[in-house]
């Protein structure tokens, strides 16, 4: 265990102490021999006054030197206490200074990550006769878990990919690049979106040793005719505006999460898009946005909106619905990633 040592002033009114009590108990002692060894008045008023005076003396150097000496003592203690608390405020100053750079470090790393993800990212939409596409891509970081993308398998066939990784930032982002090299490797030349998902199920799967997974929705266009093939892996199924009718069908097939199961199947269904139809492909951070009082936004809603604009623009399709989510959640910010793609044909 560490010695306390004590200030200097505080040694000092202790040896004071000590002089003055030996002090007192010398005017004491001679006061007992005078009893015993007689001696005149005089001598005897005179050695009482001069002990008195003594006395008198030594309790005013007492005093004056205990009170500079707890004077001392206060400055001595405030010294160290300063000193101690100005060593905590150098501490914490250092840390503060490491964790910034620290922090900095990180933000330029996820900067980098940013810039790659987007490389990820189509940097345009396709231009196809007969056709409008528009975008929302939202992420709720500086990278996200979500994707879509456009593959021109021939000249006449264009996949769709909309997909939603398990998760948030970086480990998601990271997931999401994996399936990206896998639907862009297992696309090319197929037509079979259950077989493309079959395929990059299987890769993934084996290369991601954790319980991360995506979810996935992919459709295959024949821009001649509008036939569409699709397959849904555990992903909010696809909206499908009939302008013939004015109905509404949600693309739903049965397929479990990719990555998930080693051996997953998936289901593959076919439908027409028609003149003056439209596709909805979304993700579920749209839906699922809370307000303020921990509300969701919810399916229901989703649709509900899009009933009223769906004879809009793709560009106004998604303003008018992702301004409606905003005023849902009054402020609060999205929780997940948001992803939201339209197609109209002409």
């Amino acid at each position: 265990m560490k010695s306390t040592s004590l200030p200097g002033s505080i040694h000092v009114v202790i040896k004071l102490t000590i002089l003055f009590s030996l002090l007192g108990l010398c005017t004491v002692g001679i006061l007992i021999l005078c009893r015993f060894f007689p001696m005149s008045s005089r001598d005897f008023f005179l050695l009482g006054g001069a002990i008195l005076l003594l006395n008198l003396v030594a309790a005013f150097i007492n005093k004056r030197y205990i009170i500079q000496s707890l004077v001392e003592t206060h400055a001595e203690i405030y010294s160290i206490k300063r000193s101690q608390i100005q060593a905590a405020k150098d501490q914490l100053q250092r840390t503060y200074d490491e964790l910034k750079h620290a922090h900095m470090v990180i933000q330029e790393e996820l900067d980098i990550a940013r810039e790659i993800q987007l490389g990820i990212i189509p940097p345009s939409l396709p231009k196809i006769n007969g056709y409008r596409f528009s975008v929302l891509y939202q992420p709720t970081e500086k990278v996200g878990g979500d994707l879509y993308n456009f593959y021109a398998i021939d000249s006449d066939h264009i996949g769709i990919m909309i997909a939603d990784a398990s998760g948030h930032g970086i480990p998601a982002a990271f997931l999401i690049a994996m399936a990206s090299m896998s639907f862009t490797t297992h696309t090319s030349n197929q037509l079979s979106t259950a077989e493309t998902l079959r395929l990059s199920n299987l890769e993934l799967f084996r290369a991601i040793p954790t319980v991360h997974f995506l979810t996935a929705f992919y459709a295959v266009l024949h821009v001649p005719s509008g036939h569409l093939r699709f397959t849904r892996a555990g992903h909010p199924p696809t909206i499908h505006y009939h302008a013939s009718d004015k109905t509404f069908h949600n693309l739903n097939t049965r397929g479990m999460f990719v990555a998930m199961l080693n051996d997953a199947m998936y289901e593959e269904q076919e439908t027409y898009v028609n003149k003056g139809d439209r596709l909805v492909f979304y993700t579920d951070g749209i839906i699922e946005a809370l307000n303020r009082e921990d509300e969701r936004y919810g399916k229901e809603r989703f649709e509900s909106i899009l009933r009223d604009i769906i004879t809009s623009s793709p560009v106004d399709i998604i303003k008018t619905a992702i301004d409606d989510v905003r005023q849902f959640t009054k402020g609060r910010r999205f929780e997940d990633d948001a992803t939201m793609l339209v197609v109209e044909r002409e």
